[in-house]
């Protein structure tokens, strides 16, 4: 990881790490937690059934989730339920895209 990317990391992770700081509360599988939330809102299949509704980004701390989820795992977040799509890894930080189908 180059030093802007390292600095970043931090920075994010401070941020997640303030409980006062600008970061949202958000509820993954029953647990509250800080994430930076970054939505998504092109989507071009949205009124399609069975198509992607909702894509979104959430930078959360790996520490207060407690596990890596791996592409394709379901979580509930704020009581809907949502696909990760990728994670990345960016220091203590991780990085989950996540999307939300028609049902």
């Amino acid at each position: 990881m180059s030093a802007a990317r390292e600095q970043l990391a931090t920075d994010l992770a401070a941020v997640l790490a303030d409980p006062s700081g600008p970061a949202d509360t958000v509820n993954i599988n029953g647990t509250d937690l800080q994430a930076v939330r970054q939505p998504v809102d092109w989507l071009p299949n949205r009124d399609l059934e069975g198509a992607q509704v909702e894509r979104e980004i959430l930078f959360l701390l790996q520490s207060a989730l407690g596990f890596i989820p791996v592409p394709w795992q379901e979580l509930l977040v704020d009581a809907r339920r949502w696909s990760v799509e990728a994670v990345q890894e960016k220091g203590p930080v991780l990085e989950l895209v996540m999307v939300r189908y028609l049902s």
